[in-house]
């Protein structure tokens, strides 16, 4: 729970991040290993054809959005966040 209502949207952005964050472990917490490197492995291999533009950093951040989105396909949670759209 907040403990005071933001001031502003963006502190309200700010907020949702971090309880989407908190989710997003909890939800790993209910995969088990096997599930993991399975959307690990599926997500690498989709970026793959990309990989080789990237930078270190940017194919890191890629598929680490890339499996939370998987994951929340998985467990089919919402995003949380006031921007996300909505498929």
């Amino acid at each position: 729970m907040l403990a005071q209502p933001p001031a502003t949207f963006a502190a309200l952005e700010d907020d949702l991040v971090r309880l989407e964050g908190e989710v997003l472990r909890a939800a790993r917490s209910l995969l088990s290993q096997a599930e993991l490197e399975e959307i690990t492995t599926s997500t690498t291999d989709r970026i793959a054809p990309f990989a080789a533009r990237m930078s270190d950093a940017a194919r890191s951040a890629t598929i680490g959005r890339a499996v939370d989105s998987a994951i929340r396909a998985r467990l089919n949670l919402p995003r949380l966040s006031l921007f996300a759209i909505a498929r």
